[in-house]
């Protein structure tokens, strides 16, 4: 009963997974666009989110590059104004990863008219997020300053609250990229609280580390790592976290504090398997191992960097060993004009920045002071930097001199080298020659010794059995000798055996013949007579064969 029992109960239950697999079947089949239309975050038509997601696929290759504009098409002919912007917004990819600034510059104004005309500000602002970013990357600070501040003016003027996220994360970046820690930490501090009065969904990571980084510039290690935790208690998981952590590990390695920024580094591992950043992890790493001085691992990391960064990298480390003088023959410019070059570059946008900047703190005739003052100093970093390539210049001059003399003096020391490495090869080679004739000499006398102990061995070896030959024939000869006297002793007597055999059975014939002849007329004494000599002659023959018996005994004995 249990058994059929359980057949009934397994009967049923695959009678249920039939069925419920026929359902899911006939969704999927009938019911494609449900499961699109749920997991379709940019709510756009179902069917341009699909296609949008086979392009962000391929979007740094010129294949999404065209499937970017045909989605735009298709956007166009549904009348998907948000799907426009988006596809727009997607092929700036392609121009940004293939470092393009023309096409790149007249598409970015393509996507700002588009998302003004459509009413999808949003993309406006990302369009000025992707442009900016990508030329501070490019070190156009001029170009990334305007659009900063006029992606920021208009978010300002609009109210736009994701303009504002934008305008001040740009901010955060752009003097970040020009080392203005002092404004650095005044937009990230109001990022911060922009973020918190807002409560705006995207993440404060970028104010939290650029918070965190101005204090470090300050030396203040305690504010920058409480802000850093603050920002990773607000972010429990994601990308945000690997990117905190990281900052966290690159202050302590500022400051000199390698065994916290071990910790960090390891953490920033494990979450980097989750969320993979390969070249970010690359350079930390890198920067981690110049620090503490294992130059091969740190080689290792850096060969997944850029050939800029890579560069740049290996300078830091040829300076950490304190070879400054291959460090600048690396890069000769950066080290002579990097502080005139990269300090008018830095001082002509930081003036800007500060103009711009004073829209929001000076007046009017504040703001023309300060306008005049940044023309000045761009006047006076012009000048410096005229000096300063005449110093560097005549610098170079020097170093070319230097670098001749060293060559000369390294040729010399060369040639010296060779010189005394010649020596040394003839000496070793005269060493060489003399042990090998020393083995040649004794090999020879060993080989002489051998011989001649052969030689005796074999001698010795022959006169012993020469002595066991001649006294194998000594025996030899004594048993022939004896052979010889046994034959003749034989043969003697034989002779003698057949000589005394013959006369008694001659005369025993005889009688046989008379007793044959006439029997009846032999007297008594003569039959005496005729029996006595039967009688000896028998005697006779039994002794000879006696005789005989025993000399073929002792014959026998002789042999054996």
């Amino acid at each position: 009963m249990n058994a059929l029992g359980g057949d009934k109960k397994r009967k049923a239950l695959a009678g249920c997974l039939g069925m419920v697999k026929v359902i899911v079947l006939s969704a999927l089949l009938l019911l494609p666009t449900a499961s699109t239309a749920h997991n379709n975050p940019q709510n756009i038509d179902d069917e341009l989110y699909a296609y949008l997601v086979k392009t962000q696929r391929q979007q740094y290759e010129q294949r999404g590059f065209l499937m970017a504009d045909t989605l735009y098409q298709m956007a166009l002919a549904k009348q998907d104004k948000k799907a426009q912007c988006v596809a727009l917004a997607q092929k700036m990819q392609y121009y940004i990863r293939n470092i393009d600034d023309e096409e790149l510059m007249e598409l970015f104004m393509r996507v700002c008219e588009v998302a003004q005309r459509n009413g999808y500000m949003q993309y406006y602002y990302y369009a000025h997020n992707m442009c900016v970013t990508y030329f501070l990357r490019r070190g156009n600070y001029d170009v990334a300053t305007h659009y900063t501040f006029k992606a920021y003016d208009e978010a300002k003027r609009e109210n736009n609250s994701y303009g504002i996220y934008c305008g001040l994360s740009l901010l955060c970046k752009l003097n970040r990229s020009i080392m203005n820690y002092p404004m650095l930490l005044k937009y990230g501090l109001e990022g911060i609280e922009f973020c918190k009065r807002e409560k705006r969904k995207e993440s404060a990571v970028t104010f939290y580390e650029s918070v965190a980084l101005a204090y470090s510039q300050q030396n203040r290690l305690d504010k920058a790592v409480d802000y850093i935790e603050e920002g990773l208690a607000k972010e429990p998981r994601g990308r945000g976290r690997l990117a905190l952590k990281s900052a966290l590990a690159y202050i302590y390695i500022q400051h000199e504090d390698l065994a916290k920024a071990k910790v960090a580094i390891d953490d920033c591992v494990k979450l980097s398997q989750e969320y993979p950043d390969k070249a970010g992890m690359a350079h930390l790493l890198a920067r981690y191992y110049i620090e503490v001085g294992e130059y091969e691992k740190a080689e290792k990391w850096m060969s997944h960097l850029t050939s800029k960064v890579r560069n740049n990298m290996r300078m830091l480390m040829l300076a950490k060993r304190g070879d400054y003088k291959q460090a600048f023959k690396m890069n000769h410019r950066r080290v002579t004009l990097s502080d005139s070059l990269y300090s008018y570059s830095v001082s002509a946008v930081l003036a800007k920045v500060m103009a711009m900047n004073a829209r929001y703190n000076l007046d009017n005739d504040q703001l023309t002071l300060k306008l005049e003052e940044s023309h000045n100093e761009l006047l006076r970093a012009e000048r410096l930097q005229e000096q300063q390539e005449a110093e560097a210049e005549r610098v170079l001059q020097v170093l070319r001199n230097d670098t001749l003399k060293l060559q000369q003096l390294e040729k010399d020391k060369a040639l010296t080298l060779a010189e005394g490495v010649k020596k040394r090869l003839l000496m070793e080679r005269a060493d060489e020659e003399e042990r090998y004739e020393t083995q040649a000499i004794a090999l020879t006398t060993l080989v002489v010794c051998v011989t001649i102990m052969l030689l005796i061995f074999y001698y010795w070896r022959s006169r012993v059995h020469l002595v066991r030959i001649e006294r194998k024939n000594a025996e030899i000869r004594k048993e022939m000798r004896q052979v010889r006297q046994a034959e003749a002793m034989k043969v003697h007597f034989i002779q003698n055996v057949k000589d005394d055999l013959m006369h008694p059975l001659g005369m025993l014939r005889g009688v046989a013949a008379l007793l044959g002849s006439s029997y009846e007329n032999i007297e008594a004494e003569e039959k005496q007579v005729v029996a006595n000599v039967i009688q000896e002659n028998s005697d006779k023959i039994t002794g000879m064969l006696n005789d005989i018996i025993s000399h073929s005994e002792s014959e026998a004995l002789i042999t054996k």
